[in-house]
């Protein structure tokens, strides 16, 4: 039970830190923090994504393009562009490391405003940060796992934040699935996966966001608790965000 409760914290902490830190901070700027703050965050990012830890920089511009050409062609993750979630994986993947090891051509414009800190990004995607953390993963499912089967989810824990990033925008721009609903039409294939977003943090409200990308909140609907912007709204009531009023209505 507690091998369980344990993984459950790190699903839902690994994915306040990227919708936050990654999505509506490095991204799309909806609330400033100070750079003490910030690398702060760029550190508890790489202690909880460990072997799946990503560059807020890279993920940035790849997510801004993603806005950019959403669901055409040099869109980096969207399903029109695949024919399975696996090989939508693929893509977004050889889309992040061409970004991030500057192998492809990216327009100026979509570096502006990204958290940079470069040296810390070369350690913690480095070949060695990986094994490290992969090591401390297979030594707590030793020491800690309750059964053999539990093993299986050592692939999910390993590539915890990719996971979640895949799934949305697989789900998201699927809008013929059947929890799927939109509240603006747009020239996009984005759906909202679910009314309560009880799972994604509110990032399950895609549709709502691509409406209104300038919004920290990411519901509309009075039923459409946004649990990643409560959580960044408390944070700037202590001080450690401030949050830009214009961005905090959706709609």
């Amino acid at each position: 039970m507690g091998f369980a409760i344990f993984l459950i914290c790190q699903w839902y902490l690994s994915l306040f830190l990227q919708s936050a830190f990654y999505h509506r901070y490095a991204s799309h700027s909806h609330f400033t923090m100070n750079k003490f703050w910030e690398k702060v965050f760029f550190v508890v990012c790489w202690l909880v994504h460990g072997v799946g830890y990503l560059s807020p920089k890279a993920y940035a511009v790849m997510h801004k393009m993603h806005h950019a050409f959403t669901d055409k062609e040099r869109d980096p993750h969207s399903p029109n562009n695949a024919h399975s979630m696996y090989e939508m994986y693929i893509d977004t993947k050889n889309s992040y490391l061409d970004i991030l090891k500057s192998r492809t051509t990216v327009e100026p414009h979509f570096y502006n405003n990204v958290p940079t800190w470069d040296s810390f990004d070369r350690m913690a995607t480095s070949k060695y940060s990986r094994l490290f953390w992969l090591l401390v993963y297979i030594a707590g499912y030793w020491f800690f796992a309750p059964s053999v089967f539990v093993w299986l989810l050592l692939p999910f824990h390993v590539l915890i934040s990719p996971i979640s990033g895949v799934a949305i925008n697989w789900f998201a721009h699927q809008p013929e699935a059947s929890t799927s609903y939109t509240n603006f039409d747009q020239n996009n294939r984005s759906s909202n996966i679910l009314r309560f977003d009880f799972l994604f943090m509110g990032e399950a409200y895609h549709n709502n966001h691509h409406a209104n990308p300038r919004s920290v909140n990411l519901g509309y609907k009075w039923y459409e608790i946004d649990l990643g912007y409560l959580l960044i709204y408390a944070f700037s009531i202590v001080g450690i965000t401030k949050l830009n009023k214009k961005r905090i209505q959706a709609g």
